[in-house]
């Protein structure tokens, strides 16, 4: 069961998911292991990976993946299980020439997934501006954010993680190089923060959000 949601700020990252206590759901920045540099997954990193989430945590991580001889900026929960589920960004950033690099994934495959009990979604980085995208996860008990925004544009990502927090009346994860944070269904920040999916629930019945009533 997920107790504590971190975001991941930097160092070691295998190191920090050992120290986090059980229950514990840590988001990276996104692209964390080398950022646009042809850095991909192996044996090693991911068994060493799988211990340290033992005890039921969950790191979000998004890295390079290549298939069909295309590569995708490709997000994966990782668990002691293994990948609970990916996603790939749907939306690159052009003025990084993203898409020179990446294929771009398809945008009706950002979905809601059930993880022991609690409902999360991934929105990468950029994919943050469209309005629509945050409406595909309304519902959500956890939205992860990871992100690679330029430092210019860090109160921006913030403003808008936050805003993300009150409209789907949820929890936002964002994580990036320059900005780790939690948000809550109010607004509140925190670099880590206790889950309590009871209150979301009363939260948003309080509103009679879509169509929820007491």
């Amino acid at each position: 069961m997920i107790k504590h949601l971190y975001a991941f700020d930097g160092g070691d990252m295998v190191e920090f998911v050992a120290t986090c206590p059980a229950g514990s759901l840590v988001l990276a920045p996104e692209l964390a292991l080398g950022g646009y540099q042809k850095v991909f997954l192996d044996d090693k990193f991911t068994e060493e990976l799988r211990a340290a989430l033992s005890g039921g945590k969950f790191l979000g991580l998004t890295y390079m993946h290549q298939e069909g001889g295309k590569i995708y900026n490709r997000f994966g929960l990782f668990s002691e299980r293994g990948l609970e589920f990916t996603q790939d960004k749907s939306q690159l950033f052009w003025p990084n020439s993203e898409q020179e690099i990446f294929a771009a994934g398809d945008e009706e495959a950002i979905a809601i997934h059930e993880i022991d009990g609690a409902r999360v979604g991934v929105i990468i980085c950029f994919e943050l501006r469209f309005a629509r995208i945050w409406a595909r996860l309304r519902g959500c008990d956890i939205i992860l954010v990871p992100a690679m925004w330029a430092k210019r544009r860090i109160a921006q990502f913030e403003a808008m993680a936050r805003a993300l927090a009150v409209v789907n009346a949820c929890y936002v994860i964002a994580s990036d190089a320059h900005f780790a944070g939690v948000f809550d269904y109010e607004a509140n920040s925190h670099y880590k923060m206790k889950f309590e999916p009871d209150e979301v629930a009363k939260f948003r019945r309080g509103l009679h959000l879509w169509g929820e009533n007491d």
